[in-house]
């Protein structure tokens, strides 16, 4: 198959671009990757996280009331998403590429930064972390079930993972894109779910988010629409009335309109060797 009839399958939706890569593939894209978000949005004295509306209402509310939790968060550069779970949490390890968001600490909280293997593994043990926070990175990495495997590996029993991703094309990636980093692209919806059931996680939340009119809004009015309740009410509101519009790649603009992320709260349960022996 050439070139340009293999992205017409990425664009469709039914294969993700990047997961048939192999390793040399891989540690190329890694290297494109390592600085890519620093380079965009690294100057923290102007950056203000404008996402803990949405994190709160789609994946922190629904984990139960644990404290003292071990939490690894992945590609969590400064860490300023974490701030609405401190109070519960007695270490932070973050996966970061990046050299810019270095710290010993996250809100006085001891903290530990580990450099990722390009490959995708983890290099912890297994069952190390009671809750994993990613957000927003999976559709920054070519091989997502590697990662999402390994994080189901180092989850404990009974643990939860709180993931968020695009799950559009975010535009034709062969080409620059303002504001995005060179090689990010949208995990297609089912090729999501089917992954999260692979790695043996339950879905305990699946909630579409991100409707596209947010930034322009947010511009227009110098607010963050999705720090704001009620506006993250209405998002959930227009995601689901909208989401019979669902397509991975837009062409078109009434293509556009539509949800653009989903949010999952995903658990760790129990599986019995003759279910671990069916996935394999």
């Amino acid at each position: 198959m050439d070139e340009k009839h293999r992205f017409e399958e990425y664009f469709t939706g039914k294969i993700l671009y990047g997961n048939d890569f192999d390793n040399e593939k891989i540690l190329e894209w890694f290297e494109m990757e390592r600085e890519g978000y620093a380079g965009l949005w690294g100057d923290v004295t102007y950056n203000k996280y404008a996402e803990h509306g949405i994190n709160i209402r789609h994946c922190y509310r629904f984990l139960p009331k644990m404290s003292n939790l071990r939490v690894l968060a992945v590609g969590s550069a400064y860490g300023e998403e974490l701030l609405p779970i401190k109070d519960r949490v007695k270490s932070f390890t973050v996966l970061e590429p990046s050299e810019m968001f270095i710290n010993s600490e996250l809100f006085g909280i001891p903290t530990t930064y580990v450099k990722p293997n390009p490959i995708g593994e983890f290099p912890f043990s297994e069952e190390s972390f009671d809750l994993i926070v990613c957000f927003s990175v999976l559709h920054h990495i070519p091989n997502v079930p590697k990662i999402i495997n390994e994080i189901s590996r180092c989850l404990v029993t009974g643990g939860y993972t709180v993931l968020r991703d695009p799950i559009v094309s975010l535009g034709d990636w062969r080409m620059p894109r303002k504001g995005l980093t060179e090689n990010e692209r949208g995990i297609p919806l089912s090729i999501y779910r089917s992954i999260i059931k692979s790695a043996g996680l339950k879905i305990v939340e699946e909630n579409l988010c991100f409707f596209p009119i947010w930034s322009r809004i947010g511009s227009i009015f110098h607010i963050e629409p999705l720090n704001n309740p009620i506006l993250v009410i209405i998002d959930s509101i227009l995601c689901s009335l909208l989401f019979w519009n669902y397509t991975y790649h837009s062409t078109k603009w009434w293509q556009k309109i539509q949800p653009t992320s989903v949010a999952y709260v995903l658990l760790k349960e129990n599986v019995s060797q003759n279910d671990c022996a069916e996935r394999q």
